[in-house]
């Protein structure tokens, strides 16, 4: 697809699919930023709402166990509700599910007015919106809105409302989400402005590094034509190059300086083949000479032949001699052989001693990896009580946090509850969460007897290890007793062994009684043997002067 585009092309084309890839993680990133942000804005506004939720839960159940009346509950939820403020001035708001606002943290003026139509600037129903999703169990509602303090203008925002049946309630807030986007586009604009630079510096970075390597390669390819062409004379670029340009270089200095030679040996190569043909023709009326010397010689060789066939035979029957005498040699080897054959069944005996002493060594070994795993587990124990007495000490932390919390928010409760007096009952969801730090405090507690029992347990564990590690150890010392066993049946073969090699000691001898008699036999052979020397003396007459014909046949062919 690429191979018709040039270095450069492809560098560059390299550089923006990387930055490419930059941007659309960046792009990633941002919108999984922006997604995290509204996700954090609309837990945060969920859990005020099922805060709220939980103080008119509390003032419900005060009035059905007769502690208020219905009335006074209320009142005192809708002073808690009105007076609670989160974030940057965000507050909270009830309608009944008909429509009428019963609480509004900033607007008093509203409460008691039906707002059932009321619509955002796009014609939004956005009150309507809130009660269906609160009679169907809770959610969000997305609309536009004015912002204290920033006149007409409208900004997107975002309510969670929860519906509290009892008191026909459906309580909800909302929080702005205008920052988000601000947010997000001062990050696209930083983003952007980054891959300007990068792209920039990307491009002048491939077109430079593009030059710096096409260059080189031109000089290169203009070299290879020129000597493609039989321009030999031409000098190579870059041979002091350290990199593949290099490289190439030198393998192309390699092909002009084999051109160069190939020249020359063609040129030497015609003028050694005329001379070759001249020498050709004068070799052929030398050979002709050379048969008829040679042809004389051959039949004063046959000659001697025969002579010294004659005194073969002589020689042959000194043989028949010598091989009684071996026949002599053969019987005393034989039994020698015999007490070769002992020695063999001994050393039998002893590889099996040795086989045995291998498989209890090898039993001894596998007793020893059994040995290794048990101390394996017991350390995987003691690591399990190492986590153990950790997670403990976190959970003690965790009591103590709690605890320290526990009285700090008992103190707060009752010196707001003493000083407000009346309005001060409201601190009563204080109280409840005092309540429910205590009760993290007996989980905690819990945990830390659970956790203890854990060590317990690994403790257990350690000491059935060790019990393991203790039985292998016998086993161990139970097969070290067997592979001396062995050792002492070793020693029983080897001295059968030792009694074997004195009598191959003794068939040795008669062995060599044998050999003297095939000396004397060796004798009379020699004598036959000067006979044939005389024989041999003229074959190797003749052959010096046959040797004498080839010599001045050569002479003469390297004179040519």
């Amino acid at each position: 697809m690429f191979k018709n585009n040039k270095i450069a092309t492809k560098l560059l084309l390299l550089a923006l699919l990387g930055i490419l890839g930059v941007g659309i993680v960046t792009a990633y990133g941002l919108m999984s930023l922006r997604q995290t942000m509204e996700a954090e804005r609309r837990a945060a506004v969920r859990q005020v709402v099922e805060t709220a939720v939980s103080v008119a839960t509390y003032y419900h159940k005060q009035a059905q166990d007769g502690a208020l009346s219905p009335e006074e509950a209320k009142n005192r939820a809708a002073a808690v509700i009105r007076a609670y403020r989160y974030g940057q001035g965000d507050y909270m708001f009830v309608y009944s599910t008909s429509g009428v606002t019963e609480i509004h943290g900033t607007r008093k003026e509203l409460e008691g007015k039906m707002r059932i139509d009321e619509k955002d600037a796009t014609g939004f129903l956005f009150l309507r919106h809130q009660i269906e999703n609160a009679k169907a169990g809770g959610g969000y509602t997305t609309y536009r809105f004015t912002k204290p303090g920033g006149g007409d203008a409208l900004y997107e925002k975002v309510s969670y409302e929860a519906l509290f049946a009892p008191w026909d309630w459906v309580i909800a807030s909302g929080v702005y989400v205008d920052d988000i986007d601000t947010a997000f586009r001062g990050g696209v604009i930083r983003a952007l402005v980054v891959l300007v630079i990068l792209l920039v510096a990307m491009i002048g970075a491939s077109m430079l590094l593009g030059r710096v390597i096409s260059t080189p390669i031109r000089r290169m390819a203009a070299t290879m034509r020129a000597l493609a062409g039989g321009d030999l004379s031409v000098t190579v670029p870059a041979l002091d190059h350290r990199d593949e340009i290099g490289e190439m270089a030198n393998a192309v200095e390699v092909f002009r300086e084999n051109a160069r030679e190939r020249q020359a040996l063609a040129a030497a190569a015609q003028a050694d083949l005329a001379a070759r043909e001249q020498r050709t023709r004068q070799m052929e009326a030398l050979m002709q000479d050379f048969d008829r010397d040679v042809s004389h010689i051959l039949e004063t060789v046959t000659s001697a032949s025969t002579e010294l066939e004659a005194t073969a035979r002589a020689l042959s029957g000194t043989a028949e001699q010598s091989a009684r005498n071996a026949t002599t040699a053969a019987a005393a080897t034989e039994q020698a052989s015999v007490n070769v054959k002992s020695v063999a069944a001994a050393s039998d005996e002893l590889a099996v001693s040795i086989t045995h002493i291998a498989e209890r060594a090898g039993q001894s070994q596998a007793v020893a990896q059994r040995a290794t795993a048990a101390a394996e587990r017991t350390e995987q124990t003691v690591r399990t009580l190492g986590e153990a007495t950790s997670h403990i000490s976190q959970i003690v932390g965790l009591i103590e946090t709690v605890a320290s919390q526990t009285n700090l928010l008992a103190l707060n409760a009752t010196i707001e509850a003493a000083r407000a007096g009346e309005a001060g009952k409201g601190f009563a969801v204080v109280a409840n969460e005092v309540k429910s730090l205590a009760n993290q405090t007996s989980h905690a507690t819990a945990e830390i007897s659970t956790q203890i029992a854990a060590m317990e347990a690994a403790s257990t564990q350690v000491a059935e290890a060790i019990r393991e590690i203790v039985g292998v150890i016998g086993e161990v010392n139970t097969l070290a007793g067997d592979i001396a066993d062995a050792v002492s049946q070793q020693g029983d073969a080897t001295r059968e062994i030792a009694r074997n090699v004195t009598e191959a000691a003794q068939g040795t001898q008669d062995v060599a009684e044998s050999v003297i008699n095939v000396t004397v036999g060796a004798q009379e052979t020699g004598d036959s043997a000067g006979q044939v020397l005389a024989a041999a003396g003229e074959l190797s007459r003749q052959s010096e002067k046959m040797r004498g014909q080839v010599g001045d046949f050569f002479a003469r062919a390297r004179a040519l």
